[in-house]
């Protein structure tokens, strides 16, 4: 029977063609930055290290990776072509043996995103959340939970992940079980178009 799928909520997800390099580059800034500052913020991390603001143009060879993704994303939009897209942030989280990231969106951004470089099996899945409000209230008698019925769509990538999402999503990450940490790169993306 055919089904119209109204106001579906994208989430992109592809393999860094140049994954080697900017996996190379990010472990160097990951070195430096711990070594000069160790310091941390608190967003929604719990516990782990959650780097300062970073500069994009720090990373080209990530840049050029996200660049190159958001053209495609910007077709799937239909995004008008005169339209300019920025890295608003940028920032690295680095999760060790228990630490997660709470529930949260990314406010004053359009598109979010994250690279991920070192994702051990069982250093926690990202959880996105259905954001239809009152979808909650209403449980239906299902025996398999299906995109239709779900609360929450789980996601574990590979190294060399890069996904994307609307930043109105709620998500988190789910702890980091494991003896490694779990090393990632977060953004969000600002699209504004050129006036004539």
């Amino acid at each position: 029977m055919p089904v119209l799928d109204c106001f579906p909520t994208p989430v992109w997800s592809t393999q860094a063609p140049n994954r080697d390099k900017v996996n190379k580059e990010l472990m160097e800034l990951v070195h430096k930055l711990r070594t000069n500052t160790g310091n941390t913020l608190s967003k929604s991390n719990a516990g782990g290290w959650h780097s300062d603001m970073l500069d994009i143009n720090t990373l080209p060879e990530l840049r050029k990776c996200i660049f190159g993704f958001l053209e495609e994303i910007k077709g799937d939009l239909n995004i008008k072509p005169d339209t300019d897209i920025s890295v608003e942030s940028l920032w690295i989280n680095i999760n060790s043996k228990h630490n997660y990231n709470r529930t949260h969106t990314h406010p004053n951004s359009m598109i979010s995103g994250v690279y991920y470089a070192v994702v051990p099996d069982g250093s926690g899945e990202l959880a996105l959340v259905d954001p239809r409000p009152l979808a909650p209230f209403i449980k239906l008698p299902v025996t398999e939970s299906n995109k239709y019925t779900a609360e929450e769509v789980r996601h574990f990538p590979q190294p060399g992940t890069l996904t994307a999402f609307p930043s109105w999503l709620a998500h988190y990450v789910e702890a980091n079980l494991t003896d490694e940490e779990r090393i990632s790169v977060a953004f969000n993306i600002a699209l504004a178009s050129r006036q004539q």
